[in-house]
């Protein structure tokens, strides 16, 4: 087993050059929401990884549960009035493999990340239909499962 937490935070006031001309986008601010949302909440505050693996003769077997924690994104829209945040829950993928090795020299794995094949939580305006997850606050990645066969041979 294995776990990870940790907390980002912004204290006190965004120390900034003196105002810039305006934009559409950002009135006079260097560092604003989307960034502070970026830098708290971007990444999940836990990750726990729980794994098992057992080994009978020629066979190995590996189990293995990660829960990504929950994030969020938070995106200007039009101008800094118009923001648009998302928030993304927490998510649990296993992962299996099984292993033979037919000689001490060579191990011949198949095997499952994803197995149950979890996506992450769509974005709220996603773009037209293009974009459907967030490229930031996603922890793991947007494809579903990934299946293999692999082969690895000792000199």
């Amino acid at each position: 087993m294995a776990a990870g937490f940790n907390r980002n935070a912004i204290y006190g006031p965004i120390k900034t050059t003196a105002p810039i001309s305006d934009t559409v986008r950002y009135r006079n601010t260097l560092f604003g929401v989307e960034e502070i949302t970026t830098l708290e909440n971007d990444q999940p505050r836990k990750k726990i990884i729980f794994s098992g693996t057992i080994s009978k003769g020629r066979f190995g077997f590996v189990f293995r549960n990660t829960l990504f924690g929950s994030t969020a994104t938070a995106t200007i829209v039009r101008n800094p009035t118009d923001t648009l945040y998302n928030s993304f829950s927490s998510k649990i993928l296993t992962d299996i493999s099984i292993n033979y090795t037919p000689k001490s020299w060579m191990v011949i794995t198949v095997g499952a990340n994803n197995i149950f094949n979890v996506y992450p939580d769509p974005l709220l305006n996603r773009n037209s239909g293009t974009i459907n997850y967030s490229s930031g606050a996603t922890p793991f990645g947007s494809n579903g499962g990934y299946y293999y066969v692999s082969m690895r041979l000792n000199f």
